[in-house]
């Protein structure tokens, strides 16, 4: 959708401090393209972007007003690389524009990023409670993405994506109307495991107290576990109230803990093969349940420190806790956008 643009929009950007000569004589042309068109795509300077619209200079004299729904991901990537490398990030109100632009092109990573960044910087009034608010907003719209690109997948036939989501939106929010919905979902659905998946070892029939494997599960590497989801959530509120910090700490610890369920696992694992006290199938999915829980909730916390030293402008480190989150599962979509967020923001600075 093309328009003419409003006297209030070419001001906009002075009101904001930010100049159109300056940036149109630094920033080279980009070409964005619509959805769905396949004629020449409009060559300009882009002026100034938001959620909703993006303002460009055309090569061939003029400007123009896009809107931002109807850009392709490509072109869109050039509107937030330009916005990365012409906003000050320094400031809160554009940093909260970033995140703001993120959201609504569904990087929903990226907009956690810049709208946590914020707490971190210097402002004329306190933004914990604006930058609370948006995050539940997020965390919502992120919810809702996830449900659609859910059911997108079922209608396509992939259902064991579709089952992958679900479990996701249920395991994340469950008590939210989203969380809800794909819990209903996966309850109608019959999964059909493929080949490649890993499938429950049969019960050892000689197996003489399946019990006794349960209670040294419950009591030796449960407890750990729980704790490493008490430090996550603590973490989470100290952030929300601005507290990075001692958030990032909270992080660290429940990773420490999680390493010691996973050793202590081990052991007894090694320890009732050897007495032949192995689990049957139930305990076997259980268990199995158990170490899914462990591998979704580190990579939880290895993104959240990711992000806290993404916030904090410490770029390698945060690059090293998103490569630790793809080493558990290379294919989550959260670690790999936001690996390429961080490795855009390193070429940009130049950092090596």
């Amino acid at each position: 959708m093309l328009s003419r643009t409003p006297q209030f929009l070419l001001s906009l950007p002075l009101l904001l401090g930010v100049s159109f000569s300056i940036l149109a004589q630094d920033a080279p042309p980009v070409e964005l393209k619509l959805i769905g068109n396949t004629t020449t795509p409009y060559s300009g300077v882009i002026l100034d972007a938001n959620e909703k619209q993006v303002e460009i200079r055309l090569v061939r004299g003029g400007r123009l007003t896009l809107e931002t729904d109807q850009l392709d991901p490509t072109s869109l990537q050039h509107v937030y690389q330009y916005l990365l490398k012409n906003w000050d990030l320094e400031n809160p109100a554009q940093r909260i524009r970033l995140g703001d632009f993120c959201k609504s092109i569904n990087l929903f990573s990226f907009a956690e990023t810049h709208y946590r960044a914020v707490l971190s910087l210097k402002s004329d009034s306190d933004p914990t409670e604006q930058i609370s608010q948006k995050l539940k907003i997020l965390e919502q719209a992120h919810l809702q993405h996830l449900l659609q690109t859910a059911l997108d997948a079922l209608s396509a036939g992939r259902q064991l994506e579709a089952v992958r989501y679900l479990r996701r939106i249920s395991q994340k929010a469950p008590a939210s109307p989203e969380g809800q919905a794909a819990q209903k979902i996966l309850a109608g659905i019959e999964v059909r495991p493929s080949e490649d998946e890993e499938k429950p070892a049969a019960p050892d029939p000689v197996s003489p107290s399946p019990s006794r494997w349960t209670r040294a599960i419950k009591q030796l590497v449960l407890p750990p576990v729980q704790k490493a989801h008490t430090l996550h959530r603590q973490g989470l509120n100290l952030e929300g109230k601005g507290q990075a910090t001692r958030g990032a700490q909270c992080y660290k610890q429940a990773v420490d803990s999680l390493d010691l369920a996973e050793k202590r696992a081990k052991l007894v694992e090694r320890h009732c093969h050897k007495k032949a006290d192995l689990p049957d199938a139930e305990e076997q999915q259980s268990y199995q349940n158990l170490q899914t829980d462990i591998r979704r909730l580190r990579i939880q916390l290895y993104l959240a420190l990711a992000n806290h030293h993404a916030a904090a402008r410490r770029l390698e480190r945060a690059r090293e806790f998103t490569n630790l989150a793809l080493s558990v599962d290379p294919d989550e979509p959260s670690a790999l956008t936001l690996r390429d967020r961080i490795t855009d923001e390193i070429l940009r600075r130049g950092v090596r």
